[in-house]
C-alpha cells in the first residue's frame, strides 16, 4: 500500500511546491511595481499632475498666476503671510479643484489627497512667485 501512495503523495507535494513558488513569484513582481495613488473626485487632476512640467508650461505661457486655497482667507501655499498680502494685490490667482478649506477627516483619503494637492500648490507657488510683479 505504501508504494501506491508514494507517487500520489510525491505529485501532491510537487504541486504544492509549484503553487507556493508561483504565489511567491507573483507577490514579488507585484511588490516591484511602482505604486501610484489613484486620486478620485475633485482630486482626479492629481493623477496627471507633473509639477516640473506644469511650472515650465506656466512660465513658457507667461501664466504667472499663483495657486490659492478656495477658503475665507485665500491662503497661498508656500508663501509667507507678509508676502502673501502683497502677492494677492499684485498677482493673479487660480484655484485647483479640491483645494478648499474642507480637508476631510483625519486619516481619510480626502485628507491625504488634500495634502498632496497642497504640496503641489506650495511647490508651484514657490517657483512662480519670482515671476509675479510684487512692486
Amino acid at each position: 500500500m505504501s508504494l501506491k501512495n508514494s507517487p500520489t503523495k510525491l505529485t501532491n507535494k510537487r504541486l504544492l511546491i509549484a503553487l507556493l513558488s508561483l504565489t511567491a513569484l507573483v507577490t514579488t513582481i507585484a511588490a516591484c511595481q511602482p505604486t501610484t495613488a489613484i486620486y478620485s473626485g475633485e482630486f482626479a487632476w492629481l493623477n496627471h499632475a507633473d509639477i516640473d512640467n506644469d511650472i515650465e508650461q506656466a512660465i513658457a505661457n507667461k501664466d504667472y498666476r499663483l495657486i490659492a486655497i478656495a477658503a475665507r482667507g485665500k491662503a497661498l501655499p508656500g508663501i509667507n503671510a507678509e508676502q502673501s498680502q502683497t502677492a494677492k494685490r499684485h498677482c493673479k490667482l487660480k484655484y485647483l479643484k479640491g483645494l478648499g478649506d474642507n480637508k476631510g477627516k483625519k486619516n481619510s483619503p480626502q485628507r491625504q489627497f488634500w495634502q498632496t494637492a497642497y504640496e503641489y500648490a506650495k511647490q508651484f507657488n514657490l517657483a512662480l512667485i519670482s515671476y509675479c510683479d510684487l512692486n
